[in-house]
Formats: structure tokens, C-alpha cells, sequence
């Protein structure tokens, strides 16, 4: 009996989640516009992080950035992006990320779920990598989008002149 409810725990255990707090301070989310040649960068983020890379199917994100932390190397260009024309800062503050599934890859992770800007929201796939170090530990995305889709920029869905490539690295703790 001692036995079976020590393979019970154990097992328990393993496909439970870990929750991760965001070491807000640390965050970095860069942006590149490459057929403008423009970049930026956002610092402001919160999320929900139940996360176990032994089990990701039982794992969950919810992420939302601070639209009002965008930075570029161009004061003019941040405030454009902030206007009502781009990201509309004052009408949609939040850029937001519910993951719908979590599963392994052979180079690490993807987080499929919904990705909402400017009130626009579509299905996407996020590649990831995490590295766990005792207590803490980052989780590394990269992947592209097109702004048109979002009702950004042009407004052209899925155009090439949208294309933007978006780096995201979080720093997390165990809580």
C-alpha cells in the first residue's frame, strides 16, 4: 500500500505544473520591421505561467505587454506607434497571449493560442525553448507576424511589407 501511494505522488508530481513568476525587470521583447529597417523594444510584461516541460499538454500561458513600453531609437517613431494610427496605446493598452496547447518539439516547445492587438485577434504558434536552473529559469520565443493581420501598419492582411519579427525572452522564477 506504502508503495502504490509513493508511485502515485511521484507521478502526481510529475505532470504537475510549476507556476513561474515573470522577473518583470529582466524582460526583453524585441521587434524588427526588416523591409523598413526599423526596430524596438518592449520591457512591460505579466503573465500566468503554469508550466512543466515534462508534461506541456498540462500547461498554460497568459501573457499581456504593456503597449505604452514601447521604445525605438526614434522619439517620433515610438510616438507614432503609440498613436491612434498604429497601436492606439489609449484604446487597446494591452497586447495579450492566451495559450489554447502546449506540446514538445525536437528543438523545444510550441504554444499555439490566440494573439490579440488593437483589438484584432488571430491563432498563432509560438516556438520555444525553456532552461531551468533550480529555482528559476527563461523561456526564449521567436516568431513572425504580419501587422496587416492585426489592423496595423497598412492594413494589408498577410503582406510581406508588414513583416515583422518579434524575440522574446523572459526571465521566471518558481513561485
Amino acid at each position: 500500500m506504502n508503495k502504490a501511494f509513493l508511485i502515485f505522488i511521484l507521478t502526481a508530481m510529475a505532470v504537475t505544473p510549476v507556476t513561474w513568476v515573470v522577473n518583470k525587470n529582466e524582460v526583453k521583447i524585441s521587434f524588427s520591421l526588416p523591409k523598413e529597417n526599423k526596430t524596438g523594444t518592449m520591457n512591460r510584461l505579466e503573465a500566468e505561467i503554469e508550466f512543466n516541460p515534462l508534461e506541456p499538454a498540462a500547461s498554460r500561458i497568459t501573457a499581456k505587454a504593456l503597449v505604452s513600453s514601447i521604445e525605438t531609437d526614434n522619439g517620433s517613431m515610438t510616438t507614432h506607434l503609440l498613436s491612434l494610427d498604429y497601436f492606439d496605446a489609449a484604446q487597446y493598452p494591452y497586447i495579450t497571449f492566451v495559450s489554447s496547447a502546449i506540446a514538445k518539439t525536437d528543438s523545444g516547445f510550441t504554444a499555439k493560442g490566440d494573439l490579440t492587438m488593437k483589438g484584432n485577434t488571430r491563432n498563432v504558434e509560438i516556438p520555444f525553448t525553456f532552461f531551468e536552473n533550480d529555482t528559476a529559469g527563461i523561456f526564449k520565443g521567436r516568431m513572425t507576424i504580419y501587422c496587416g493581420d492585426f489592423g496595423l501598419l497598412s492594413n494589408k492582411e498577410n503582406s510581406p511589407s508588414t513583416q515583422t519579427d518579434i524575440i522574446i525572452e523572459v526571465p521566471v522564477f518558481k513561485k
